[in-house]
């Protein structure tokens, strides 16, 4: 996981914070919620 936020972070890097980071927000957030539903689940 950390190698892939370090890969991400590289891609974004040249991209100013306001256009990726609402993005990035959206997706830890996503990802926390499908963690949350798949551990219900099982």
């Amino acid at each position: 996981m950390a190698n892939f936020i370090a890969s991400y972070n590289s891609l974004f890097a040249k991209a100013p914070a306001p256009s990726w980071a609402p993005f990035f927000a959206h997706y830890l957030s996503w990802m926390m919620a499908s963690a949350k539903m798949t551990r219900n689940r099982s």
